[in-house]
C-alpha cells in the first residue's frame, strides 16, 4: 500500500490538468522512475544524518549511477519526512536533488492550486516548511544558496553597514538572519490576504443565510469529505449535474467548490467538494 501511495504521489505531479483521464491511473505509463527499498530492520531507527544507513546510500547511489547512463533521474523522491541536515547530506552523496514526502505533497498543492486562496495557503505551507530547512548549500552555477536544493536564492549581506545601534556599528545581519527575515515577512503578508479572503468568504456566507430557497429555509452546505483519489468530485458531479475537474491522481483537487442541486422534497443545497485526507499528512 505505501508503494502504490508513493508511486501516486510522484505521478501527481506528471501532466497537471491537461485534459479528462478515462483510463485507470495503472494504465496509464509512469515517468522514468527507480525504485529502492529499504530494508526495514528490526529495531531501526533513521539516522540523523542521511536517515538511511552507509549500506541503503551506496546502493542507491550505485542504482542512479546505472540510471545516469540513461538519463532517466532527475531526482530522487524519499517517502519519509526528512531535515534539512538529512536532505544536504544525500544530496551531496547521491549528486541529485532530493525531496521527501512533505515537499512533495507541498509541490502538488502548489501545481494544482487555482483560486487565490488556495495559492496563498500553498505558498504559506511551502514557506512554513523552507523555514528550518535553511541550509546553505552549493546550486546552479556554483552560487551558493540557501534551501534545500538551492532553491532560494540570497542576497548578500556581507557589506549591508551597521547593524548596531547608537554610536557604534555592528556587523549586520548574516545571510541566514536575512533569508529568515525575509520568509517570516512574507508569511506574515500571506497571512494578512487569507484573512481577507476568509473575511469575504464570511461575506458571502451571510448572503446565502439570508436569501435561503425558495420555500424560505436557510440555505444549507453539504460537504462531501474522504480519502483523497476516493471519488468525491466525481459523486458532486453526478448529485448536482455539473462538469467537476476529477482525475485518478491524489489531491487533483485542492480549490473546494461549491455546486447547488435540489433534494427530492424541493430544497435546494449547496454541495462542497473538499480536499481528500491522505495518511501522514503534513502538519502544514
Amino acid at each position: 500500500a505505501k508503494l502504490n501511495e508513493a508511486l501516486c504521489l510522484a505521478n501527481s505531479l506528471e501532466d497537471q490538468r491537461d485534459g479528462y483521464f478515462h483510463t485507470d491511473f495503472f494504465d496509464k505509463p509512469l515517468p522514468p522512475h527507480v525504485l529502492v527499498q529499504n530494508p526495514s530492520l528490526k529495531g531501526h531507527k533513521p539516522r540523523a544524518d542521511t536517515y538511511f544507513g552507509p549500506g541503503t546510500v551506496d546502493t542507491i547511489k550505485c542504482h542512479l549511477n546505472a540510471a545516469e547512463t540513461k538519463g532517466e533521474v532527475d531526482a530522487v523522491f524519499v517517502n519519509a519526512t526528512l531535515s534539512g541536515i538529512q536532505l544536504r547530506n544525500m544530496e551531496r552523496a547521491w549528486s541529485k536533488p532530493v525531496v521527501d514526502r512533505v515537499g512533495l505533497i507541498i509541490e502538488i498543492f502548489n501545481a494544482h492550486a487555482y483560486t487565490k486562496e488556495a495559492r496563498l495557503q500553498a505558498e504559506l505551507a511551502a514557506l512554513s516548511y523552507k523555514k528550518s530547512r535553511l541550509v546553505r548549500v552549493l546550486g546552479p552555477g556554483g552560487r551558493y544558496t540557501f534551501g534545500a536544493s538551492g532553491e532560494a536564492e540570497v542576497v548578500s549581506a556581507r557589506g549591508r553597514g551597521g547593524g548596531g545601534q547608537g554610536f557604534m556599528s555592528g556587523a549586520g545581519e548574516t545571510e541566514l538572519q536575512l533569508q529568515r527575515r525575509r520568509v517570516l515577512e512574507r508569511r506574515n503578508y500571506l497571512l494578512t490576504q487569507i484573512d481577507e479572503v476568509r473575511r469575504t468568504r464570511v461575506v458571502q456566507r451571510a448572503g446565502r443565510k439570508r436569501h435561503g430557497g425558495s420555500s424560505g429555509h436557510r440555505l444549507a452546505t453539504v460537504a462531501v469529505v474522504g480519502y483523497t483519489n476516493a471519488g468525491k468530485s466525481t459523486l458532486v458531479s453526478n448529485l448536482t449535474d455539473s462538469d467537476l475537474y476529477s482525475d485518478c491522481r491524489l489531491f487533483a483537487t485542492v480549490d473546494p467548490r461549491l455546486r447547488s442541486a435540489a433534494l427530492p422534497s424541493g430544497r435546494k443545497v449547496l454541495f462542497s467538494d473538499t480536499v481528500g485526507f491522505i495518511s501522514d499528512l503534513p502538519v502544514q
